[in-house]
Formats: structure tokens, C-alpha cells, sequence
């Protein structure tokens, strides 16, 4: 059961008085605390439960305030409190009102594994982190951070967790998590960064995720993703989505050999060349949804044994080269949703794999002899597409199960007389559906 503390203030001056904060029940599961502009004390909270602290129109938290809680999880988050017909309303903050911390604001707290503080302006002088011994996960929402808070970091020997969202960061300086020795997930979601410095990873040796949704990151040299990139030998997960210009350049994934799971979508890339991902042989997962793609290099994909890769919304232009996605494994391909596509090549797909290749939703008019050749894949999926011809041999020595189209599809009256092999089995989806 979650508890949920509501605590109102108006007067700095309780920090230097040390008035004890009056609590009543509201309910079983809620606990209204109100005194004056300074949190000072927080009690009677049945012992190993979430809590889950609002502040309401206060500045600050005073020394000890928590010495009376035996908790694991604190969540404390800045509200303005209005008054209505006696009732209140309560505005959650858009913009982040300052809350100050004391060095001793949490002593006591000493079995808490995770605290996450939401839309307050951090003020503190001294380090108020450092009686937080435990402390697995922490987590920062829009708290005005124009950097990263490394000096907080400083004591957190078994953190596994850090979130820093919604804050004005532009850049992230070189060494900003090194003393997180034993971190396992990073999140930096929607700060506007802008800069990672090389060597602004070092030393996250235990990192397996990294989330940088959401940022303006440019990235203009794919040798500067690469010395972004290190410091991190047993990452699995890495997000670089809805950014700025990301530049892949052979090599660039070389220091994270583990990657299992690569999110580029949203990002702009100038060109995909050969050698970008030909050192990850645990590659599973490689999304460009929403990317904007000015050209990939013949084989770009060579090698790779994926279970999914997927172009969703993307913009790589008109034309699929050909052997544009050659010697690909990939169990699921999609290219859904690319409407400025309206030529794919002959051998495009050549040695490609897998059970499913979905092309839904493009410009192709024709699909061109070769087209399918040497592809070996157990469905294909031809659908949303303005589709008037398919040429002989478009199927030539291509492996094909089942042909799924549109029940509106010129394909279905003409397959005899455009070539299309018995053997694959044509079946259709309601176009509208």
C-alpha cells in the first residue's frame, strides 16, 4: 500500500524554531501533514512502504526531517496548493520552484534503496545525498539542472539506477558519472543536451542501458560517437533516438561489442557505410523508425543475424539501391511507412533471411525483374502500395512461402500472367482493416 504524504508551508523561520509538524489520517492510506514553510518532521508512517511526499507550496526540508520513517522508497515532488471553497486544488509545476536541501535532510533514512524527487529547483550547498548508503535507484524530474550533478554522485557506491529527465542540459562534461562504479541503467531523456563530451561515459564499466531520448545531440563526425561511445564494454541497450545529426562511420560501435539492442530512430544520418556494425556479433534489435536517411552503402548490413530490423516512417529517399540489405539475417524486416519509396532495385534483398519481410505502405508502382532474387524468407507482405505491375522473373530464384497483399491488389488477378511462382501462396488482408 502506497502511503501519501501532503505537506503544506508558508514561513521560513520554523527551520530555526524546530516545530513538529502535526499529522492526521485523511483516510487509511493518506496522511496530511501542514506546517509552516519548512518540512521538519515526518511521522507515523508504518514502517517499509512507499512514500510518497508532496510538497505543497514549501521551500525547504530541514535537518532530520525523515528521522521518524523507516522506509525503502521516497518519492518527493513540488506542487502549488490553491484554495477553492474550502477544498484544495493542487497544480502540478511546469516550471520548477527552489527547494532546499540541508546536508542532514535525510540522515536517518539509512535502509532507502531509491529516491526520486519531481519538479523541484534543487538548492543545496553540501552534498545532502551522503547518509543515503543503500540508495539503488535515484531519479531527477525537471529540477532545473543546467548539468550534470556529479557531486551528488560522489558517496553512491551501490547505485544501479540514475534518471535525469526534463531538465535544461545542454551538455555532459567529460568523467560526469565515474564514481558510479556499479550503475546498470542510464536514462537521459529530454534534457536538450546537446554535447557529449568524449569520455563523458568513463568508467560506467557495469553499464547495460543507455537512454538518450529525446536530446538535440549532434554528432557530426562518426569519431565522435565512437570516443562518446567508450568507457562502456558491457553495454546491451542503447537509445540515441529523436535526436539531432548522427554520423555512423566505420568503427563506430566497436567499444560497445555487446550491444544487443540499437534505437537510432528520430535521428538524422548523412550515410550509412560498411563497418559500422560488422563488430556486433550479439546485435538482435537495430531500429530507424522516423529517420532521416541520405543514402546506405551497398552490404551496409552484411553479416548481421538480427531478430528484428525496422524502418518505420523513415525518409532514406526514393530508390533501394541494389544489395542495398544483402547477406542480412533478420527474422522480422520491416520497411512500413516509407511513402517517398518508389523504386526498389534489382537484388536489394539478395542472401537476405528470415520469416517475415513487410513492405506496407510505399510509392511502388512496379516491382522490376530481380527484385526478390536470392531472398529466402518464409512471408512477404507487399501491402498499402499503389502496385500496377509486376514484371517476369521478379521472383527469380527468391525463396517465398506466402505472399500476403491487399484484397483490393492487382497482384491477385494477375499472378499468372506476371510470373508469380506457384508455389508461393498468395493470401489477402482487408485493405481498410
Amino acid at each position: 500500500m502506497k502511503w501519501i504524504l501532503v505537506i503544506s508551508a508558508i514561513i521560513f523561520s520554523v527551520l530555526s524554531q524546530g516545530e513538529s509538524i502535526i499529522c492526521e489520517h485523511e483516510n487509511p492510506e493518506r496522511l496530511i501533514c501542514e506546517n509552516l514553510d519548512i518540512t521538519t518532521t515526518i511521522e507515523n508512517i508504518e514502517p517499509n512502504k512507499q512514500v510518497n511526499v508532496t510538497i505543497i507550496n514549501g521551500t525547504g526540508i530541514a535537518p532530520d526531517a525523515f528521522k521518524n520513517l523507516d522506509v525503502r522508497e521516497l518519492i518527493i515532488t513540488k506542487v502549488r496548493l490553491y484554495s477553492y471553497e474550502a477544498r484544495y486544488i493542487i497544480h502540478q509545476i511546469t516550471t520548477a520552484d527552489p527547494l532546499t536541501l540541508q546536508a542532514d535532510s535525510f540522515n536517518s533514512l539509512h535502509n532507502i534503496i531509491s529516491l526520486e524527487v519531481f519538479d523541484t529547483k534543487l538548492i543545496y550547498e553540501a552534498n545532502p545525498l551522503i547518509p543515503l548508503k543503500k540508495l539503488q535507484n535515484l531519479a531527477f524530474r525537471n529540477n532545473n539542472f543546467t548539468e550534470v550533478p556529479t557531486d551528488l554522485f560522489s558517496t553512491l557506491n551501490d547505485l544501479q539506477s540514475l534518471r535525469i529527465l526534463k531538465n535544461p542540459i545542454t551538455g555532459v562534461h567529460t568523467n560526469a558519472f565515474e564514481a558510479l562504479k556499479h550503475l546498470k541503467t542510464l536514462e537521459l531523456v529530454d534534457n536538450d543536451i546537446q554535447i557529449l563530451q568524449p569520455g563523458c561515459f568513463n568508467g560506467l564499466d557495469e553499464l547495460t542501458h543507455l537512454n538518450l531520448l529525446k536530446n538535440n545531440i549532434v554528432l557530426q563526425q562518426g569519431s565522435d560517437l565512437a570516443q562518446v561511445l567508450q568507457g562502456m564494454p558491457n553495454l546491451l541497450n542503447l537509445v540515441i533516438a529523436i535526436n539531432g545529426n548522427v554520423r555512423l562511420e566505420p568503427g563506430t560501435f566497436d567499444g560497445i561489442p555487446k550491444l544487443e539492442v540499437l534505437d537510432l530512430s528520430g535521428s538524422s544520418i548523412s550515410h550509412i557505410p560498411k563497418n559500422v556494425f560488422n563488430r556486433l556479433s550479439l546485435l538482435k534489435s537495430v531500429m530507424f523508425n522516423r529517420c532521416r536517411i541520405g543514402s546506405i552503402e551497398q552490404g551496409a548490413f552484411s553479416g548481421l543475424n538480427l531478430t528484428e530490423m525496422i524502418f518505420d516512417s523513415a525518409d532514406f529517399g526514393k530508390t533501394i539501391d541494389s544489395y542495398t540489405f544483402s547477406d542480412l539475417n533478420v527474422t522480422r524486416f520491416g520497411l512500413v511507412s516509407n511513402y517517398q519509396m518508389s523504386e526498389i532495385k534489382p537484388s536489394a534483398f539478395s542472401g537476405l533471411r528470415g520469416d517475415i519481410l513487410a513492405i506496407m505502405g510505399s510509392e511502388l508502382t512496379k516491382i522490376v525483374a530481380g527484385t526478390f532474387t536470392g531472398m529466402h524468407v518464409k512471408e512477404l507482405a507487399v501491402r498499402w502500395s499503389p502496385i500496377v505491375e509486376v514484371e517476369q522473373d521478379a521472383f527469380k530464384d527468391a525463396y517465398v512461402e506466402t505472399l500476403y497483399v491487399d484484397d483490393n491488389s492487382t497482384i491477385v488477378l494477375n499472378r499468372y500472367r506476371w510470373g508469380i511462382p506457384e508455389s508461393i501462396s498468395i493470401k489477402t488482408i482487408c485493405y481498410a482493416c
